[in-house]
């Protein structure tokens, strides 16, 4: 350990001898929280974890904005089988405290992650359908899985590639306090008592920034009022998710405003697996969906930024269904098919959603439930609670909670219909005549076949409604317009790519 922190003080050393730090160009970005977890990659791909697992680490691919893979660490995959895939590794890249990554520490990350000591970390569930991982040689890895699976290379852009030594020195809580990777900063200091992170530009990565060598991260900047009080005053640069009703006015004042819709749709599961609840029927559950304005929910909450849905993904993504319309507010219909299921006379359901996740779209939903007869309860409770009744699916005292249908991590719709299948341990909604159809895909390769079964796949979940569909997700991103070159992807900012101009307002 100790000689590969001295190969990565020599490296800084090499790379500021011709830079000052007084050069260093820094941009300042406001977050709400730490990242859930600090520097462990594995905690989840939640805004707050982006601005910096992007920065920090890489997977073997990425994912383009158009949904494609992209090389990363692994320069190409090819499948020699329904079930094995050969990938060939980026040569010469080291991690920031030297060690090499070669074929070996891709087979200890993936060893790590199908243990046991993985299952509580909720990425790790991208490693799940891997059967063994083999180094070949130096720079060719082999992965088998237990089932045919398509999108192998896909998955595998969720999953950072860690320093074996380091991880098996540090531990999981360890290297959480000091991460090492291979992307374009390394981190110098939590800011844990002053609530700025200090990354800096890593001058052993193989993708080196283009002009931003140093990043503050600023939190907790927790609500979209105080990110954006903080940005008109100069003391940050750019900030995610900022209040759609504020847009406007913010770019009349010359700043530069960023939507990204993403393929993240916002819904509360309908659990049917309990036969005694109400939701096993699906006449309450498409009652449900009838219920619920989501026209207005787009137009009034988020300013027309979003759009109402009636399946798991959007446009642009492998499996959405062009000819799927959302569910129409028809609040006649919805007593109908309640008055059908023997709830003439209305019913109540408690629902728990995570603190912080668009409490007012959930309060909305419920009072046009209410209008049907519908009690619906809202209570938030922390992300911690919420991960436990996700995992267990044992909701206590809640027949709904919210869960999003996230497609976004790799733009491929049959990561957010597992979520909505047997295929979920502890699932929460499961049809087991859907499973053959959707586990028919992992086997095939031929990207248009495979587009057709899982538009096919989501029709039928549609008219089965497992969730009360709502809304899509938009990502606004903020900033001053000397903020050049801002992109976002499905992994957070990309600093790297950044540049800064001329200072703004």
């Amino acid at each position: 350990m100790l000689r590969t922190l001295l190969i990565f003080a020599l490296c800084t050393l090499a790379v500021l001898a011709g830079s000052p730090l007084s050069q260093a160009t820094t941009i300042r970005a406001g977050a709400s929280a730490a990242p859930a977890g600090y520097g462990n990659p594995y905690m989840g791909l939640i805004s707050r974890n982006v601005l910096t697992t992007a920065t920090l680490f890489d997977s073997l691919t990425a994912i383009s904005g158009d949904g494609s893979v992209q090389a990363s660490l692994a320069l190409t995959w090819t499948p020699v089988s329904d079930t094995e895939w050969h990938f060939g590794l980026r040569p010469d890249v080291a991690f920031s405290n030297g060690e090499v990554l070669d074929a070996e520490a891709v087979v200890e990350t993936f060893r790590f992650l199908t243990s046991p000591a993985a299952a509580r970390y909720i990425l790790a569930r991208e490693a799940s359908g891997i059967a063994s991982v083999a180094a070949i040689d130096s720079l060719t890895v082999s992965i088998v899985t237990k089932a045919p699976d398509a999108i192998l290379p896909k998955r595998l852009s969720m999953l950072t590639i860690l320093p074996p030594n380091a991880w098996a020195e540090l531990g999981p809580d360890g290297f959480a306090e000091t991460p090492i990777g291979t992307g374009s900063y390394v981190l110098e200091d939590w800011g844990k008592a002053l609530g700025r992170a200090i990354l800096i530009a890593n001058p052993m990565s193989w993708r080196a920034p283009e002009q931003i060598d140093r990043i503050e991260m600023r939190y907790p900047l927790r609500d979209p009022a105080t990110r954006l009080a903080a940005l008109r005053s100069g003391d940050i640069d750019i900030t995610l998710n900022l209040a759609f009703d504020d847009i406007a006015d913010v770019r009349a004042e010359g700043f530069t405003v960023l939507l990204h819709p993403l393929p993240q749709i916002r819904a509360l599961v309908l659990p049917n697996t309990d036969p005694n609840s109400p939701l096993a029927d699906v006449r309450v559950r498409q009652a449900l969906n009838y219920g619920v304005d989501k026209q207005a929910i787009a137009d009034v909450l988020y300013q027309g930024a979003v759009s109402p849905v009636g399946q798991g993904s959007i446009p642009g993504t492998v499996g959405y269904n062009p000819d799927i319309k959302p569910y129409p507010y028809d609040p006649d219909r919805a007593r109908a098919l309640l008055a059908e299921a023997g709830y003439a006379e209305g019913l109540t359901l408690n629902a728990e959603v995570e603190i912080g996740q668009a409490q007012n779209m959930y309060l909305k939903a419920a009072q046009d439930l209410a209008r049907i007869g519908v009690t619906l309860n809202v209570r938030t409770v922390v992300a911690a609670e919420w991960l436990r009744k996700y995992f267990s699916a044992d909701l206590g005292r809640a027949d709904i909670i919210s869960l999003v249908w996230d497609s976004g991590a790799y733009r491929d719709t049959v990561r957010s219909i597992e979520t909505y299948s047997c295929d979920k341990p502890n699932p929460l909604f499961c049809e087991p005549s859907l499973m053959p159809a959707l586990h028919a895909t992992g086997a095939i390769f031929d990207l248009t076949a495979r587009d057709q079964a899982l538009q096919d796949i989501m029709a039928r979940m549609h008219d089965l409604a497992p969730a009360l569909f709502l809304v899509n997700h938009t990502n606004s991103t903020a900033a001053h317009s000397s903020v050049e070159n801002i992109v976002l992807t499905e992994r957070g900012l990309a600093f790297e790519k950044m540049r800064l101009g001329a200072k703004s307002p």
